[in-house]
């Protein structure tokens, strides 16, 4: 696109109704877009299952597309499967129709073509839109008043997007809303939380090149990330998790400002067009959806000072008159001066747009797209050695191959460390540097007081990172700080509201107290807007255990095999609970298939000996658990607290074990 479309273009508009077949490069473009949203994003097995029925079909397989050879192809099951047994090839395809729906109601719901898997077979169909064309008219409208209105599974490393041109944009933008926000009067968000609510819903891509997502995506998660440091005791932002399910969403503000717990909304859009950019930006009252605040930019990535000053100039403009405050500009000015002060001409542009893809990439979470962001923020350090925020890009990217059991830890682990520790050198006031490290503390080294300290300091430079509150209330929980464990949690809760990790983690600190109810409510409200993760119903299944109500208890745990693709924690809480039931035969076939597994993936020693612990089998419980501890298998870092160890406590072997792991710290 040259700069005179970027000014004249028109704008595809879509319309409903069948229209010529698409050729397989159209479709195979559609279905990456599909596997990258929202809905999609956590569902590794719903993805696998999609690309397989797409490729088969273009293949022109779609007839032999059959419920055995799914299960065996894509849900790994061996040749012994029965689908009168196992209903899981059934359950994924019913859930797969409904996501499809989802998507093309909501984030497909002007793409060019659909893909549908029709009831009563597993091959797919392809239906391509027709198109019309509205005029240069509609088309400026349209990216001058903003763009249609727009989650996974939380990762243990955290994310941060750094500077470019654009990135001053943002910036700007930030501190302008920042104090706009902070001279209002507002209720209460949340009960408890005492501070304003604001989210910052996905900024729209009008390139018309879907390959920009990665930048207006970037420019989203940048106004984040720049809210949420600025006041995060007075201003709370909603984190990127829990917006991104609203990317071109058709909800009204009132609505969306209902279900996220927030009074203000920023919503806007990105229009790139070589080195020209125009980003417009609006914030909206959700109570009534009253237009606040508003402000378009154009700008030239070549002439990067000149750019930041006539912006900045513009924003203090434009947020003073709406505060219509005395001392407002002076304020803002001196606050903007503080925070982008060398920081533009420090960063090479070409190394921040690649950050910026690196980010696109890793947050998708699927093994190829890690791999394809850690060559990205490699890329970029290369370009820009002094890139700090890069190289936490690296050391995120590998703590995810470890985290995620996709590469053995001890591969990759020291290479996120050296990368966390460079990074922190070059800028010691990074928070999500101080966060990387405090996951390598904890996870992997056992260190849990060094974990401490680093997540202290992160939260001391932001305190309004919601992954921070939540792995650090993780740590808390796991050695035994109930109260203070509780109090990190809620917070990450209020912060990203829509994550089932948050909210599941919550609920499992009130099953530690003593608060089965709670739990028990809490993991019932998570699986109203998360039926299909894993984690909640874990959550539920503990809560059947500890109501001795095991026959609920198996059935939930067998829901999170089967949403985890057989992960192996999930089947050795399946396992424990089969044998606390009296199931022995079963409980002993999934030690069977865990001790099977191939190595690389499944670190299963912590779950074969959480299985012999239900089944009273003290010796190789004890045996197997001593194995998990000396490996440092992250599944073990909670045996201070799993309800499975309950028979093995008073065994001297059993303290001696926590006592090597560090885990003897008083209980809060």
């Amino acid at each position: 696109m040259d700069s005179s479309s970027f000014e004249n273009g028109s704008t595809i508009v879509l319309t409903p109704g069948p229209h010529a077949a698409p050729s397989p490069a159209a479709v195979r473009a559609e279905m990456e877009k599909v596997l990258a949203a929202a809905c999609l994003r956590d569902s590794q097995l719903l993805k696998r299952f999609l690309r397989y029925a797409v490729e088969h079909t273009l293949a022109g397989e779609g007839e032999q597309l059959k419920e055995y050879s799914l299960a065996v192809d894509v849900f790994e099951r061996d040749a012994s499967y029965d689908p009168r047994v196992d209903p899981v090839v059934r359950m994924a395809a019913r859930r797969l129709r409904q996501k499809l729906q989802e998507y093309y109601a909501r984030d497909g719901s002007q793409d060019p073509l659909r893909i549908e898997i029709p009831k009563g077979g597993y091959s797919a169909v392809f239906h391509a839109m027709p198109l019309t064309v509205a005029g240069p008219a509609d088309a400026v409208a349209s990216a001058e008043v903003g763009a249609p209105k727009g989650n996974p599974l939380a990762g243990r490393f955290y994310r941060r997007l750094r500077w470019s041109a654009w990135t001053v944009l943002s910036v700007i933008f930030a501190l302008g809303i920042a104090y706009w926000v902070h001279g209002l009067r507002v209720q209460q968000a949340r009960v408890g939380t005492g501070k304003i609510m604001l989210a910052v819903m996905p900024f729209a891509n009008l390139s018309g090149v879907s390959q920009e997502d990665y930048f207006s995506d970037g420019i989203t998660e940048e106004f984040i990330t720049r809210l949420a440091s600025i006041d995060p005791r007075r201003l709370g932002v909603i984190a990127l998790t829990s917006v991104m399910g609203y990317k071109n969403t058709t909800k009204r503000v009132d609505e969306i400002g209902r279900e996220l717990g927030v009074q203000y909304i920023l919503e806007g859009s990105v229009r790139r067009a070589g080195s020209r950019a125009r980003i417009t930006a609006e914030l909206v009252q959700a109570s009534d959806q009253t237009h606040l605040w508003s402000q378009s930019y154009d700008g030239d990535s070549r002439d990067l000072l000149e750019l930041e000053s006539r912006i900045e100039e513009a924003a203090v403009k434009e947020v003073s008159m709406s505060l219509d405050r005395a001392g407002a500009t002076t304020q803002l000015a001196g606050l903007s001066a503080r925070r982008t002060n060398g920081r533009v001409a420090a960063i090479d542009p070409e190394a921040h747009e690649l950050y910026l893809q690196g980010r696109y990439f890793w947050s998708k979470r699927t093994y190829l797209d890690i791999l394809k962001g850690l060559d990205y923020f490699q890329r970029a350090v290369a370009k820009d050695p002094n890139y700090a925020v890069a190289y936490v890009g690296i050391a995120d990217a590998y703590g995810m191959l470890a985290a995620n059991d996709q590469v053995r830890a001890e591969k990759v682990v020291p290479k996120a460390r050296e990368a966390a520790q460079r990074a922190l050198r070059m800028d010691p006031s990074l928070a999500e540097g101080h966060a990387a490290l405090a996951h390598i503390k904890f996870f992997y080294d056992w260190d849990f007081p060094a974990a401490e300290a680093e997540y202290r300091r992160a939260l001391e430079l932001n305190s309004g990172s919601a992954d921070a509150h939540h792995f650090y209330g993780v740590m808390l929980m796991w050695t035994g700080r109930l109260h203070e464990a509780a109090e990190q949690l809620r917070e990450a809760e209020v912060l990203d509201p829509l994550s089932s990790v948050n909210a599941a983690a919550l609920g499992l600190a009130y099953l530690y107290s003593g608060k089965g109810d709670e739990a028990m409510q809490q993991a019932r409200k998570t699986l109203e807007t998360a039926p299909d993760d894993a984690v909640p119903h874990v959550l539920l299944g503990f809560c059947y255990e500890r109501k001795e109500l095991y026959p609920q208890a198996v059935e939930e745990m067998r829901k999170a095999v089967v949403l985890s693709n057989r992960d192996s924690e999930s089947l050795g809480w399946l396992g424990w609970v089969l044998a606390l039931e009296g199931r022995r035969a079963e409980a002993e076939k999934i030690i069977a298939e865990l001790q099977a597994a191939p190595s690389d993936r499944y670190a299963a020693t912590h779950d074969v000996a959480m299985i012999y612990a239900g089944l009273g089998d003290t010796e190789r419980a004890l045996r197997y658990l001593d194995e998990a501890v000396t490996r440092h298998e992250a599944d073990a870092l909670n045996i201070k607290m799993e309800f499975a160890w309950q028979s093995l406590r008073s065994d001297a072997r059993f303290q001696a074990l926590l006592r090597r792991s560090g885990l003897l710290i008083d209980s809060g």
